[in-house]
């Protein structure tokens, strides 16, 4: 049986294909298999002459064989590649099955049966269950990998006057891909601390920041590659801090994004303007004070 564990512990074999095979003496593998969707790998129809070779004595005999996880591609997995010895040891009986003559009776050709019933198997010396010629592995003879995550971590700032009109909240995009030539599972990713969340569930997430707020972003493979970028709005000057990366494990990312409000300067004169035909009495003190409203 194949298990993953996690960052939240046992998780789901559902999600992933694992691809085991048994080998013989270091040679090429005498079966392979691939998990289902419960993790369970299953070996079908492994002749007894593959094990136990052809010898046509009867009693015992034995094997010895290798069980082995080959390394998938997928990101922030880490496999658990030690092969397992497994020692078997079967009882091997001969019934004869039919005779043929052959040179017009002079010779006769015997052929027999052979039958191996198994009797043990141990894995690393541990015993296994053995019935109706099934071995089941148990324990640590199973094999468990591990997946880890990381968190990547989204700050909105806003420096500068607030203006009427000016939006409340700013919409971001982050972006995961896998490794070239490797895949990814982005069932575990999950928005917290964020607005108007959409995660199409294929590696990119969309959600809006007020001033101050932070996206955190949790279940991300180690590995996985992002990206963030925030809708552009003309009216602020945007800096950012380490806008794309690598994820690694048990670690946070932490990426900020800063507008600046666009500001200008407006100068306004008075001038006071007495007419020729006025009477020159009649002007505005010189230290008289004028209300100017600017909308």
């Amino acid at each position: 049986t194949k298990s993953v564990t996690g960052a939240a512990g046992s998780e789901s074999p559902a999600g992933y294909t694992f691809y085991l095979s048994l080998n013989k003496d270091g040679s090429s593998p005498i079966a392979t298999a691939v998990s289902d969707q419960n993790g369970t790998i299953h070996f079908k129809d492994i002749s007894c002459a593959t094990l136990f070779g052809t010898n046509k004595k009867e009693g015992p005999v034995q094997s010895t064989i290798y069980l082995v996880e080959k390394p998938g591609n997928v990101t922030g997995m880490h496999y658990d590649t030690s092969a397992r010895k497994i020692d078997l040891v079967a009882m091997r009986t001969r019934s004869r099955d039919n005779s043929v003559s052959t040179d017009g009776g002079t010779s006769t050709v015997t052929t027999y049966i052979l039958t191996d019933t198994l009797q043990t198997a141990t894995v690393d010396k541990v015993s296994a269950s053995v019935k109706n010629n099934i071995v089941t592995l148990s324990g640590d003879a199973n094999f468990t990998n591990k997946m880890e995550y990381g968190i990547l971590e989204v700050t909105k700032r806003v420096a500068g006057p607030v203006l009427s009109g000016d939006p409340m909240a700013f919409s971001f995009t982050v972006t995961l891909s896998a490794p070239s030539g490797k895949t990814a599972n982005w069932a575990n990713v999950t928005v917290n601390g964020a607005t108007n969340v959409q995660n199409d569930g294929n590696g990119t997430v969309r959600f809006s920041l007020t001033a101050g707020a932070t996206a955190t972003i949790t279940g991300i493979p180690a590995g996985v590659q992002y990206s963030v970028t925030e809708d552009a709005d003309n009216r602020y000057n945007t800096t950012w801090q380490a806008p794309s990366g690598t994820i690694g494990a048990d670690t946070t990312a932490s990426v900020t994004y800063t507008n600046t409000r666009k500001t200008t300067e407006l100068t306004v004169k008075k001038t006071v303007t007495v007419g020729a035909n006025s009477d020159p009495t009649s002007a505005p003190a010189a230290d008289k004070r004028y209300t100017i409203k600017v909308q």
